[in-house]
């Protein structure tokens, strides 16, 4: 592991926003610990002594190492070398074939390239809208959703994440496809021919 140091950040101020900048240690694909430099928008605050104080809070759990390393992974390559074979292959055959269709259609293409630290349930939602946006099905949009959820879910718990970006996203509400249908009197009444034991409340309304 990269040897950690105390960091009071570098703020730069850019028009009315102060900007931090600091570096963190991450995950490089292959498991070994790097570092990088972050960028962070604390706001438009009125002198250097304020923004200072605010870049010591989010410096907080770097500087106390509570803050786990994140991955500097990608998405695309986390789930080829990781959630494909070790983690697929334990689901439901039918789960298998789902998964992979609608990971090799929608989710690679859309978020393969992001990195699996920089993605926010924003990304999520925004997914999620546009393939609704697109007329998929209720059911289909919560195959998405409950696919993201085991693939970050199997980040998390590998250490590769410190949260689940596609947990509490909306979904529309699953609606009837198709209108009910009423029986007609003349084929309740020969629905009631055929029962073993007829109910007297079938023959009500006949």
């Amino acid at each position: 592991m990269t040897r950690r140091r105390y960091q009071k950040g570098c703020l730069v101020q850019k028009g009315k926003n102060w900007v931090l900048r600091y570096r963190e240690d991450v995950l490089n694909p292959d498991g070994t610990a790097g570092r990088i430099q972050r960028s962070l928008v604390l706001g438009a605050l009125r002198t250097e002594r304020e923004a200072q104080r605010a870049a010591d809070a989010c410096l907080r759990k770097v500087n106390d190492g509570s803050r786990q390393p994140q991955s500097g992974i990608t998405l695309i390559n986390f789930w080829d070398s990781y959630f494909e074979p070790e983690i697929l292959p334990t689901l439901k055959y039918s789960t298998q074939k789902l998964y992979r269709i609608l990971a090799a259609k929608h989710l690679l293409p859309a978020l393969g390239n992001h990195k699996l630290c920089e993605l926010a349930r924003v990304h999520i939602q925004q997914f999620i809208g546009q393939k609704q946006r697109e007329k998929y099905a209720p059911q289909t949009l919560a195959h998405f959703r409950n696919l993201l959820s085991k693939f970050f879910s199997t980040a998390m718990n590998w250490g590769w994440m410190e949260f689940n970006p596609a947990q509490n996203i909306g979904l529309p509400p699953m609606e009837r496809t198709h209108a009910a249908r009423v029986l007609t009197p003349e084929e309740l009444s020969n629905l009631v021919g055929i029962l073993a034991e007829p109910d007297p409340s079938c023959f009500s309304g006949l």
